[in-house]
């Protein structure tokens, strides 16, 4: 029996009921879809990843060669169940933490002057410093080409680097941006010189709790005389939550600086 995109017009429930119910029926199924939903009810050994490069139609599938019981069942829990549209992606960029996830997405925008999954670019938190590799392990077996984003910090660094030695690769690699000098993203952004930006992102996150304009007025002073380090203080305080304004006022720039 070959079915070809089964999930069309289901929610996402009706999908994995559709699949369900496929599994139990006798022979051998053959079933193509763009549902991630999908994907991530079938066992690992049974998904064929289809993708085109130039003109030729190539097939891949997961090496289980290289794979232990923990590696599977790491990349069913904190891939498949939570990221399957990686399985879609032309190139996935991985990193550890929210602020990326929330920042990047919009600097991509504005550099490509589209949505990044417009050009089926994947932004993916691995959710932690130390679980990039499930997700590295489907990338290279999938074809899809990956980077990393990711902070200069000691464990940082290290978490990448024993992550790539699971792959056989190793520090320095072009496809991997590291900050430089040990730092974070926000000790980068001061130390670039992003301040005005910074804090503005904090007048502009904190605008739903001023009283009135004269309220808002002696916090713009207050905040316009903090120096790099309360500055610094004051965003790894909101980390997560400023990031996106930060990460616009930023994109809001119209020359080079940008």
């Amino acid at each position: 029996l070959a079915l070809e995109e089964p999930e069309a017009h289901l929610h996402p429930n009706a999908q994995r009921c559709v699949y369900a119910q496929l599994k139990k029926s006798i022979g051998q199924k053959i079933i193509s879809t763009h549902s991630a939903y999908i994907a991530a009810q079938a066992s690992l050994a049974e998904i064929r990843h289809f993708y085109k490069k130039a003109a030729e139609t190539e097939v891949t599938s997961l090496d289980f060669s290289t794979l232990g019981a923990e590696d599977v069942r790491k990349i069913r829990r904190e891939v498949m169940n939570t990221r399957g549209e990686l399985l879609f992606a032309r190139g996935v960029v991985l990193f550890g933490g929210e602020t990326e996830e929330q920042a990047l997405p919009i600097f991509a925008r504005v550099h490509w002057e589209d949505e990044p999954f417009v050009r089926g670019v994947a932004f993916v938190s691995v959710g932690g410093d130390g679980k990039y590799l499930p997700f590295l392990q489907v990338a290279k077996s999938m074809a899809i080409p990956w980077f990393i984003f990711s902070d200069g910090e000691p464990n940082g660094i290290e978490a990448v680097r024993t992550a790539l030695n699971g792959l056989g690769l190793s520090l320095p690699q072009d496809r991997v941006v590291v900050l430089p000098n040990g730092m974070n993203s926000e000790q980068y952004l001061i130390a670039e010189g992003y301040q005005a930006e910074l804090k503005r992102a904090v007048i502009a996150f904190l605008e739903p709790t001023f009283a009135n304009a004269q309220h808002k007025e002696a916090k713009e002073r207050e905040v316009a005389g903090w120096t790099d380090n309360i500055l610094l203080e004051q965003i790894k305080a909101w980390k997560t939550k400023l990031s996106p304004y930060w990460a616009k006022a930023i994109a809001s720039r119209t020359d080079t600086r940008r």
